[in-house]
Protein backbone atom coordinates (compact mmCIF):
# COMPACT_ATOMS: atom_id res chain seq x y z
CA UNK A 1 0.00 0.00 0.00
CA UNK A 2 1.63 3.56 -1.09
CA UNK A 3 -0.13 6.93 -0.49
CA UNK A 4 1.03 10.19 -1.42
CA UNK A 5 0.85 12.90 0.68
CA UNK A 6 0.40 16.85 -0.35
CA UNK A 7 -1.08 18.59 3.09
CA UNK A 8 -0.95 21.70 4.21
CA UNK A 9 -1.87 23.79 7.28
CA UNK A 10 -2.37 27.60 8.15
CA UNK A 11 -2.14 28.94 11.28
CA UNK A 12 -2.57 32.52 13.49
CA UNK A 13 -1.85 34.15 16.57
CA UNK A 14 -3.24 37.57 17.41
CA UNK A 15 -0.35 38.80 19.83
CA UNK A 16 0.04 42.23 20.11
CA UNK A 17 2.21 44.27 21.94
CA UNK A 18 -0.91 45.62 24.05
CA UNK A 19 -2.90 42.27 25.06
CA UNK A 20 -5.56 41.17 23.02
CA UNK A 21 -7.56 40.09 25.87
CA UNK A 22 -7.16 39.02 29.53
CA UNK A 23 -8.65 36.22 31.33
CA UNK A 24 -8.86 34.26 34.68
CA UNK A 25 -10.21 30.93 35.17
CA UNK A 26 -11.35 28.94 38.40
CA UNK A 27 -11.01 25.26 38.70
CA UNK A 28 -14.43 23.83 39.96
CA UNK A 29 -14.00 20.39 39.06
CA UNK A 30 -10.22 18.50 39.54
CA UNK A 31 -10.80 16.25 36.45
CA UNK A 32 -11.17 19.34 33.74
CA UNK A 33 -13.14 21.70 34.14
CA UNK A 34 -12.75 25.19 34.99
CA UNK A 35 -14.98 28.51 34.46
CA UNK A 36 -13.26 31.13 32.50
CA UNK A 37 -13.73 34.73 32.65
CA UNK A 38 -13.00 37.41 30.24
CA UNK A 39 -11.34 40.40 32.26
CA UNK A 40 -10.70 42.78 29.15
CA UNK A 41 -10.97 42.08 25.36
CA UNK A 42 -11.75 43.36 21.83
CA UNK A 43 -13.64 42.11 18.42
CA UNK A 44 -12.61 38.54 18.43
CA UNK A 45 -13.03 38.73 14.23
CA UNK A 46 -10.84 42.26 14.25
CA UNK A 47 -8.25 40.78 12.31
CA UNK A 48 -6.10 44.34 12.48
CA UNK A 49 -4.70 42.09 15.64
CA UNK A 50 -3.85 39.60 14.34
CA UNK A 51 0.67 39.60 14.55
CA UNK A 52 1.77 35.67 13.22
CA UNK A 53 0.93 33.58 10.88
CA UNK A 54 2.36 30.45 10.02
CA UNK A 55 2.16 28.41 7.15
CA UNK A 56 3.13 24.54 6.50
CA UNK A 57 3.20 22.80 3.50
CA UNK A 58 3.76 19.09 3.74
CA UNK A 59 4.46 16.21 0.84
CA UNK A 60 5.60 12.78 0.11
CA UNK A 61 4.90 9.30 0.89
CA UNK A 62 4.46 6.81 2.73
CA UNK A 63 4.70 2.71 1.65
CA UNK A 64 3.68 -0.27 3.28
CA UNK A 65 4.28 -3.89 1.91
CA UNK A 66 3.05 -6.88 3.79
CA UNK A 67 3.74 -10.72 3.35
CA UNK A 68 1.90 -12.88 5.89
CA UNK A 69 0.49 -16.15 5.65
CA UNK A 70 -0.97 -18.90 8.33
CA UNK A 71 -1.38 -22.44 8.79
CA UNK A 72 -3.92 -24.54 11.12
CA UNK A 73 -4.82 -27.87 11.73
CA UNK A 74 -7.35 -29.45 14.27
CA UNK A 75 -8.08 -32.96 15.41
CA UNK A 76 -11.35 -33.70 16.96
CA UNK A 77 -12.09 -37.16 19.69
CA UNK A 78 -15.15 -38.17 20.97
CA UNK A 79 -14.85 -39.02 24.88
CA UNK A 80 -17.19 -40.42 27.30
CA UNK A 81 -18.02 -37.24 29.13
CA UNK A 82 -18.05 -35.05 26.53
CA UNK A 83 -15.92 -34.09 23.04
CA UNK A 84 -12.43 -32.61 22.40
CA UNK A 85 -10.73 -30.95 20.25
CA UNK A 86 -7.06 -30.15 19.55
CA UNK A 87 -6.06 -27.22 17.53
CA UNK A 88 -2.70 -26.11 16.47
CA UNK A 89 -0.70 -23.10 14.19
CA UNK A 90 1.37 -20.68 13.36
CA UNK A 91 1.29 -17.75 11.92
CA UNK A 92 4.24 -15.03 10.01
CA UNK A 93 3.87 -11.58 8.97
CA UNK A 94 6.66 -9.38 7.84
CA UNK A 95 5.58 -5.59 6.99
CA UNK A 96 7.88 -3.32 5.60
CA UNK A 97 6.83 0.33 5.78
CA UNK A 98 8.93 3.46 4.47
CA UNK A 99 8.04 7.33 5.01
CA UNK A 100 9.46 10.52 3.66
CA UNK A 101 7.94 13.70 4.07
CA UNK A 102 8.76 17.00 3.29
CA UNK A 103 7.68 20.14 5.25
CA UNK A 104 8.56 23.26 4.36
CA UNK A 105 7.46 26.02 7.07
CA UNK A 106 6.55 29.37 6.72
CA UNK A 107 5.97 32.30 8.95
CA UNK A 108 4.35 35.94 8.32
CA UNK A 109 4.09 38.76 10.64
CA UNK A 110 1.65 41.70 10.82
CA UNK A 111 1.69 42.64 7.31
CA UNK A 112 0.20 39.98 6.34
CA UNK A 113 -3.51 40.03 3.97
CA UNK A 114 -5.02 37.59 6.87
CA UNK A 115 -8.76 38.17 5.81
CA UNK A 116 -7.49 36.66 2.43
CA UNK A 117 -7.51 33.58 3.71
CA UNK A 118 -9.93 33.64 6.23
CA UNK A 119 -13.40 32.83 5.77
CA UNK A 120 -16.71 34.11 8.05
CA UNK A 121 -18.13 30.91 9.43
CA UNK A 122 -21.20 30.58 12.51
CA UNK A 123 -19.61 27.13 13.29
CA UNK A 124 -18.90 26.66 16.95
CA UNK A 125 -16.03 24.14 19.39
CA UNK A 126 -16.73 23.54 22.51
CA UNK A 127 -20.04 25.81 22.00
CA UNK A 128 -17.88 29.28 21.43
CA UNK A 129 -17.83 30.52 18.04
CA UNK A 130 -15.11 29.34 15.51
CA UNK A 131 -15.40 32.58 13.54
CA UNK A 132 -13.50 31.55 10.50
CA UNK A 133 -12.64 28.92 8.18
CA UNK A 134 -8.86 29.02 7.10
CA UNK A 135 -7.82 28.49 3.64
CA UNK A 136 -4.55 26.93 3.22
CA UNK A 137 -4.42 26.64 -0.67
CA UNK A 138 -5.06 30.17 -0.49
CA UNK A 139 -2.17 30.51 1.64
CA UNK A 140 -0.17 28.30 -0.73
CA UNK A 141 -1.08 30.36 -3.74
CA UNK A 142 -0.08 33.24 -2.27
CA UNK A 143 3.35 31.98 -1.53
CA UNK A 144 3.74 31.62 -5.27
CA UNK A 145 2.73 34.77 -6.43
CA UNK A 146 3.86 37.29 -2.94
CA UNK A 147 6.89 35.63 -1.41
CA UNK A 148 7.94 38.56 -0.01
CA UNK A 149 5.19 37.99 3.09
CA UNK A 150 6.49 34.74 3.96
CA UNK A 151 9.25 34.07 6.18
CA UNK A 152 10.87 30.25 5.81
CA UNK A 153 12.27 28.86 9.30
CA UNK A 154 14.77 26.26 8.34
CA UNK A 155 15.27 24.81 11.62
CA UNK A 156 11.67 24.01 12.31
CA UNK A 157 11.28 22.81 8.34
CA UNK A 158 14.76 20.71 9.08
CA UNK A 159 12.88 18.95 12.15
CA UNK A 160 9.67 17.96 10.49
CA UNK A 161 11.43 16.97 7.33
CA UNK A 162 13.38 14.51 8.91
CA UNK A 163 12.60 13.74 11.97
CA UNK A 164 9.45 11.34 11.55
CA UNK A 165 10.58 9.75 8.37
CA UNK A 166 12.04 5.81 8.50
CA UNK A 167 12.37 2.93 6.73
CA UNK A 168 11.57 0.06 9.01
CA UNK A 169 10.90 -3.69 8.88
CA UNK A 170 8.89 -5.40 10.90
CA UNK A 171 8.36 -8.65 11.64
CA UNK A 172 5.66 -11.75 14.29
CA UNK A 173 6.09 -14.82 14.21
CA UNK A 174 3.93 -17.01 16.49
CA UNK A 175 2.62 -20.19 17.07
CA UNK A 176 0.13 -21.80 18.93
CA UNK A 177 -1.85 -25.13 20.80
CA UNK A 178 -5.51 -25.14 21.89
CA UNK A 179 -8.31 -27.35 23.64
CA UNK A 180 -11.66 -27.30 23.54
CA UNK A 181 -13.47 -29.56 25.86
CA UNK A 182 -17.35 -29.87 25.64
CA UNK A 183 -19.48 -31.38 28.28
CA UNK A 184 -23.09 -30.71 28.86
CA UNK A 185 -24.23 -27.45 29.01
CA UNK A 186 -19.94 -25.99 29.59
CA UNK A 187 -17.37 -25.60 27.18
CA UNK A 188 -14.04 -24.76 28.45
CA UNK A 189 -11.22 -23.70 25.87
CA UNK A 190 -7.48 -23.62 27.08
CA UNK A 191 -4.21 -22.67 25.12
CA UNK A 192 -1.01 -20.40 25.17
CA UNK A 193 0.99 -18.66 22.08
CA UNK A 194 4.59 -17.94 21.71
CA UNK A 195 4.86 -14.67 19.70
CA UNK A 196 7.69 -13.36 18.55
CA UNK A 197 8.54 -9.43 17.83
CA UNK A 198 11.29 -8.28 15.63
CA UNK A 199 12.03 -4.88 14.16
CA UNK A 200 14.75 -2.61 12.49
CA UNK A 201 14.50 0.95 11.31
CA UNK A 202 16.94 3.42 9.39
CA UNK A 203 16.07 6.77 11.15
CA UNK A 204 17.79 10.09 11.23
CA UNK A 205 20.01 12.72 14.03
CA UNK A 206 18.99 15.86 13.48
CA UNK A 207 20.31 18.91 14.59
CA UNK A 208 20.38 22.83 14.52
CA UNK A 209 22.46 23.35 17.56
CA UNK A 210 24.34 26.65 17.11
CA UNK A 211 22.32 27.37 14.25
CA UNK A 212 24.57 24.77 12.12
CA UNK A 213 22.24 22.64 10.41
CA UNK A 214 22.97 18.65 10.11
CA UNK A 215 21.27 15.29 9.29
CA UNK A 216 22.67 12.30 10.23
CA UNK A 217 22.15 8.44 9.29
CA UNK A 218 20.77 6.15 12.47
CA UNK A 219 20.13 2.66 12.61
CA UNK A 220 17.95 1.27 15.30
CA UNK A 221 16.33 -2.29 16.64
CA UNK A 222 15.35 -4.86 19.01
CA UNK A 223 13.03 -7.99 19.60
CA UNK A 224 11.13 -9.56 22.11
CA UNK A 225 8.99 -12.91 22.83
CA UNK A 226 6.02 -13.76 24.86
CA UNK A 227 4.19 -16.58 26.47
CA UNK A 228 0.81 -15.41 26.77
CA UNK A 229 -1.70 -18.33 27.93
CA UNK A 230 -5.68 -18.11 27.99
CA UNK A 231 -8.60 -19.70 28.96
CA UNK A 232 -12.63 -19.26 28.23
CA UNK A 233 -15.86 -20.54 29.61
CA UNK A 234 -19.24 -21.16 28.69
CA UNK A 235 -22.45 -22.16 30.08
CA UNK A 236 -25.19 -22.40 28.57
CA UNK A 237 -27.38 -21.71 31.13
CA UNK A 238 -30.56 -22.00 29.18
CA UNK A 239 -31.49 -22.11 25.13
CA UNK A 240 -31.00 -18.17 24.92
CA UNK A 241 -29.10 -17.65 27.63
CA UNK A 242 -25.04 -17.47 27.95
CA UNK A 243 -22.59 -16.78 30.86
CA UNK A 244 -18.86 -16.58 29.80
CA UNK A 245 -16.02 -15.90 32.02
CA UNK A 246 -12.34 -15.86 30.60
CA UNK A 247 -8.75 -14.99 31.43
CA UNK A 248 -5.77 -14.03 29.07
CA UNK A 249 -2.75 -12.38 28.43
CA UNK A 250 -1.60 -9.98 26.10
CA UNK A 251 0.59 -7.73 24.59
CA UNK A 252 0.69 -4.04 22.69
CA UNK A 253 3.34 -3.05 20.66
CA UNK A 254 5.04 0.52 21.05
CA UNK A 255 3.98 2.99 18.21
CA UNK A 256 6.48 2.62 15.27
CA UNK A 257 6.52 6.18 16.00
CA UNK A 258 7.62 6.15 18.97
CA UNK A 259 10.29 3.72 18.01
CA UNK A 260 11.72 4.62 15.10
CA UNK A 261 11.54 8.46 16.17
CA UNK A 262 15.10 9.57 15.24
CA UNK A 263 17.04 12.84 17.94
CA UNK A 264 16.09 16.13 17.28
CA UNK A 265 18.68 19.06 18.54
CA UNK A 266 17.27 22.60 18.37
CA UNK A 267 19.30 25.39 18.53
CA UNK A 268 19.97 26.10 21.86
CA UNK A 269 20.64 22.68 22.70
CA UNK A 270 17.56 20.59 23.96
CA UNK A 271 16.76 17.81 22.73
CA UNK A 272 14.00 15.08 21.60
CA UNK A 273 14.25 11.55 21.10
CA UNK A 274 12.49 8.33 20.35
CA UNK A 275 13.16 5.36 22.19
CA UNK A 276 13.82 2.00 20.69
CA UNK A 277 14.09 0.35 24.11
CA UNK A 278 10.72 0.29 24.78
CA UNK A 279 9.17 -2.41 26.09
CA UNK A 280 5.69 -3.53 25.19
CA UNK A 281 2.98 -3.22 27.23
CA UNK A 282 2.01 -6.17 29.05
CA UNK A 283 -1.60 -6.86 30.28
CA UNK A 284 -3.43 -9.55 32.08
CA UNK A 285 -7.71 -9.68 31.05
CA UNK A 286 -10.27 -10.98 32.95
CA UNK A 287 -13.86 -10.59 31.45
CA UNK A 288 -17.49 -11.46 32.83
CA UNK A 289 -20.54 -11.68 30.24
CA UNK A 290 -24.04 -12.58 30.06
CA UNK A 291 -25.69 -12.58 26.82
CA UNK A 292 -29.34 -13.19 26.12
CA UNK A 293 -30.07 -14.40 22.43
CA UNK A 294 -33.56 -13.89 21.57
CA UNK A 295 -35.75 -16.27 18.42
CA UNK A 296 -35.81 -13.75 16.14
CA UNK A 297 -32.22 -12.72 15.68
CA UNK A 298 -31.77 -10.02 19.06
CA UNK A 299 -29.13 -10.43 20.59
CA UNK A 300 -28.96 -8.35 24.44
CA UNK A 301 -25.72 -8.66 26.56
CA UNK A 302 -23.68 -7.12 29.84
CA UNK A 303 -20.40 -7.84 30.41
CA UNK A 304 -17.60 -6.67 33.50
CA UNK A 305 -13.59 -6.19 32.50
CA UNK A 306 -10.57 -6.00 34.04
CA UNK A 307 -7.23 -5.47 32.64
CA UNK A 308 -3.58 -5.30 34.75
CA UNK A 309 -0.96 -3.31 32.44
CA UNK A 310 2.54 -3.32 33.02
CA UNK A 311 5.24 -1.44 31.04
CA UNK A 312 2.40 1.05 29.07
CA UNK A 313 3.86 3.75 27.20
CA UNK A 314 3.80 7.94 28.17
CA UNK A 315 6.77 10.86 27.10
CA UNK A 316 9.05 11.82 29.93
CA UNK A 317 9.80 15.53 30.15
CA UNK A 318 12.92 16.60 32.72
CA UNK A 319 15.60 19.55 31.97
CA UNK A 320 19.67 18.91 32.19
CA UNK A 321 22.88 20.32 31.38
CA UNK A 322 25.55 17.44 30.43
CA UNK A 323 24.68 14.23 28.37
CA UNK A 324 25.43 10.76 30.29
CA UNK A 325 28.16 8.60 28.91
CA UNK A 326 25.23 6.91 26.52
CA UNK A 327 24.44 9.85 24.97
CA UNK A 328 21.09 10.29 27.00
CA UNK A 329 21.19 13.80 29.08
CA UNK A 330 21.79 13.62 33.20
CA UNK A 331 18.60 14.93 34.75
CA UNK A 332 19.43 18.21 36.56
CA UNK A 333 17.24 20.02 38.54
CA UNK A 334 16.54 23.74 37.01
CA UNK A 335 19.02 22.27 34.14
CA UNK A 336 19.40 24.64 31.29
CA UNK A 337 18.28 22.40 28.79
CA UNK A 338 15.35 20.49 27.79
CA UNK A 339 15.00 16.73 27.45
CA UNK A 340 11.94 14.63 26.30
CA UNK A 341 11.31 10.84 25.29
CA UNK A 342 8.92 8.18 25.28
CA UNK A 343 9.58 5.69 27.93
CA UNK A 344 7.39 3.00 30.25
CA UNK A 345 5.63 3.40 32.84
CA UNK A 346 5.90 1.25 35.90
CA UNK A 347 1.66 -0.18 36.12
CA UNK A 348 -1.60 0.41 35.30
CA UNK A 349 -5.49 -0.87 35.90
CA UNK A 350 -7.97 -0.79 33.02
CA UNK A 351 -11.77 -1.89 34.32
CA UNK A 352 -15.47 -1.14 32.93
CA UNK A 353 -18.53 -2.05 31.96
CA UNK A 354 -20.00 -3.16 28.67
CA UNK A 355 -23.41 -3.39 27.01
CA UNK A 356 -25.04 -4.65 24.11
CA UNK A 357 -27.96 -4.90 22.47
CA UNK A 358 -28.73 -6.00 18.49
CA UNK A 359 -31.66 -6.62 16.91
CA UNK A 360 -33.20 -7.61 13.75
CA UNK A 361 -36.34 -5.75 12.21
CA UNK A 362 -38.27 -8.69 11.59
CA UNK A 363 -41.62 -7.11 12.14
CA UNK A 364 -41.14 -4.98 9.43
CA UNK A 365 -42.42 -5.87 5.86
CA UNK A 366 -40.96 -7.37 2.55
CA UNK A 367 -37.14 -6.23 1.66
CA UNK A 368 -37.15 -3.90 4.86
CA UNK A 369 -37.02 -7.27 7.02
CA UNK A 370 -33.09 -6.92 6.35
CA UNK A 371 -32.63 -4.10 8.42
CA UNK A 372 -31.10 -4.18 11.87
CA UNK A 373 -30.12 -1.86 14.55
CA UNK A 374 -27.47 -2.35 17.24
CA UNK A 375 -26.45 -0.22 20.16
CA UNK A 376 -23.61 -0.47 22.65
CA UNK A 377 -21.88 1.91 25.85
CA UNK A 378 -18.53 0.84 27.43
CA UNK A 379 -17.99 2.62 30.36
CA UNK A 380 -14.35 2.66 31.46
CA UNK A 381 -11.95 3.53 34.39
CA UNK A 382 -8.45 3.83 34.42
CA UNK A 383 -5.78 4.46 37.11
CA UNK A 384 -1.69 4.40 36.14
CA UNK A 385 1.30 5.53 37.91
CA UNK A 386 3.50 7.61 36.33
CA UNK A 387 6.96 8.54 37.78
CA UNK A 388 7.25 12.01 37.24
CA UNK A 389 4.28 12.72 38.74
CA UNK A 390 3.68 14.55 42.28
CA UNK A 391 0.02 15.85 42.22
CA UNK A 392 -2.75 13.73 43.69
CA UNK A 393 -5.01 13.89 41.02
CA UNK A 394 -6.10 10.70 39.16
CA UNK A 395 -4.26 10.18 36.43
CA UNK A 396 -5.74 7.76 33.17
CA UNK A 397 -3.90 5.97 30.35
CA UNK A 398 -2.97 7.40 27.94
CA UNK A 399 -5.55 6.63 24.67
CA UNK A 400 -8.60 5.37 27.05
CA UNK A 401 -11.87 7.66 27.23
CA UNK A 402 -14.19 7.39 29.93
CA UNK A 403 -17.53 6.61 27.47
CA UNK A 404 -17.96 5.11 24.40
CA UNK A 405 -21.10 4.33 22.70
CA UNK A 406 -22.27 3.29 19.01
CA UNK A 407 -24.98 3.21 17.04
CA UNK A 408 -25.40 1.09 13.77
CA UNK A 409 -28.01 0.82 11.18
CA UNK A 410 -27.56 -1.85 8.91
CA UNK A 411 -29.23 -3.47 6.41
CA UNK A 412 -28.43 -6.81 4.65
CA UNK A 413 -31.10 -8.33 1.35
CA UNK A 414 -29.68 -10.73 -1.19
CA UNK A 415 -26.48 -9.62 -2.67
CA UNK A 416 -26.63 -6.48 -1.21
CA UNK A 417 -25.44 -4.79 2.27
CA UNK A 418 -25.01 -1.22 3.47
CA UNK A 419 -24.18 -0.25 7.28
CA UNK A 420 -24.35 3.30 8.92
CA UNK A 421 -22.22 3.82 11.93
CA UNK A 422 -22.88 6.65 14.81
CA UNK A 423 -20.01 6.63 17.27
CA UNK A 424 -19.13 8.72 20.60
CA UNK A 425 -16.08 9.03 22.15
CA UNK A 426 -15.31 10.94 25.48
CA UNK A 427 -11.84 12.87 26.02
CA UNK A 428 -9.08 11.01 26.51
CA UNK A 429 -5.40 12.29 27.46
CA UNK A 430 -2.97 12.21 24.69
CA UNK A 431 0.30 13.59 26.55
CA UNK A 432 1.27 13.93 29.69
CA UNK A 433 3.02 16.80 31.33
CA UNK A 434 4.33 17.43 34.75
CA UNK A 435 0.93 19.10 35.62
CA UNK A 436 -2.64 19.50 34.55
CA UNK A 437 -1.65 22.86 33.00
CA UNK A 438 0.60 20.71 30.81
CA UNK A 439 -1.31 17.73 29.82
CA UNK A 440 -2.79 17.06 26.50
CA UNK A 441 -6.14 15.47 25.36
CA UNK A 442 -8.27 15.18 22.15
CA UNK A 443 -11.51 16.29 22.69
CA UNK A 444 -14.81 14.00 22.58
CA UNK A 445 -15.76 12.79 19.18
CA UNK A 446 -18.92 12.58 16.95
CA UNK A 447 -18.14 10.30 13.82
CA UNK A 448 -20.56 8.90 11.14
CA UNK A 449 -19.43 6.51 8.71
CA UNK A 450 -21.00 4.29 6.23
CA UNK A 451 -20.31 1.46 3.68
CA UNK A 452 -22.70 -0.07 1.13
CA UNK A 453 -21.43 -3.52 -0.90
CA UNK A 454 -22.88 -5.29 -3.55
CA UNK A 455 -21.81 -8.75 -4.28
CA UNK A 456 -22.08 -10.06 -8.11
CA UNK A 457 -20.48 -13.73 -7.40
CA UNK A 458 -18.52 -15.87 -4.74
CA UNK A 459 -15.53 -13.73 -5.93
CA UNK A 460 -16.46 -10.34 -7.03
CA UNK A 461 -17.69 -7.53 -4.59
CA UNK A 462 -17.95 -4.11 -5.22
CA UNK A 463 -18.13 -1.33 -2.46
CA UNK A 464 -18.06 2.35 -1.53
CA UNK A 465 -17.63 3.78 1.77
CA UNK A 466 -17.45 7.28 3.64
CA UNK A 467 -15.71 8.31 6.57
CA UNK A 468 -16.23 11.71 8.76
CA UNK A 469 -20.03 12.29 6.52
CA UNK A 470 -20.88 15.22 9.43
CA UNK A 471 -17.07 17.00 8.40
CA UNK A 472 -15.87 16.64 12.27
CA UNK A 473 -13.03 17.78 13.35
CA UNK A 474 -10.11 16.65 15.82
CA UNK A 475 -9.77 18.72 17.92
CA UNK A 476 -6.91 18.42 20.84
CA UNK A 477 -6.78 20.76 23.99
CA UNK A 478 -4.02 21.68 26.66
CA UNK A 479 -4.58 21.39 30.26
CA UNK A 480 -8.74 22.31 30.26
CA UNK A 481 -11.58 22.25 27.56
CA UNK A 482 -12.04 25.41 26.72
CA UNK A 483 -7.78 25.93 26.10
CA UNK A 484 -7.98 24.63 22.96
CA UNK A 485 -4.65 23.97 21.15
CA UNK A 486 -5.41 22.52 17.77
CA UNK A 487 -8.29 21.62 15.65
CA UNK A 488 -7.59 19.47 12.23
CA UNK A 489 -10.20 19.23 9.87
CA UNK A 490 -9.71 16.50 7.69
CA UNK A 491 -12.70 16.52 5.90
CA UNK A 492 -14.99 13.47 4.40
CA UNK A 493 -13.50 10.73 2.84
CA UNK A 494 -14.53 8.15 -0.07
CA UNK A 495 -13.10 5.02 -1.22
CA UNK A 496 -14.78 2.96 -4.06
CA UNK A 497 -13.15 -0.37 -5.07
CA UNK A 498 -13.79 -3.69 -6.31
CA UNK A 499 -12.59 -7.06 -4.44
CA UNK A 500 -11.72 -10.46 -6.22
CA UNK A 501 -10.91 -13.17 -4.14
CA UNK A 502 -9.12 -16.40 -5.53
Amino acid sequence: KSQIHDDSELNMLMEPDDPWFIFEYEVFDPNGDIRVDVVNGVDSTDLSLMTEGELEDVFGSKEDEVLSGRIDWQREMALASGSFTFKTGAKYRRSEQFRDMTVDLYEMDDAFPYADVLTPTDEVIFRKPKYFDVQPQIGLAMLQSNPELFDFVEDASLEDSNIEDYDATETVSAAYLMGTYETGIHTVIAGVRYERYEWDNQNKIVSYLNDVPSVTPGTSGDSHGFWLPGIHFRHALTDNLILRESYNRSYARPRLTELSRGRWVDDDGNIEDGNANLQPALSDNFDVQLEYYTDRGGLYSAGVFYKDIEDFTYTETYDFDTLGSNGIPVPAENGDLEYERPVNGSSATNYGLELIARQNLFFLPGALQGLSIAASTTLTESDATYPNRTDNRDLPLEGFSELLYTFTLDYAWGNLSARLDYTFRDDYIEGLGSDIESDEFYAAEDRVDAEVQYRFSDNLQAFLTGSNLTDEPQVSYQGYRPFVEDASFSGRKYTMGVRYEF
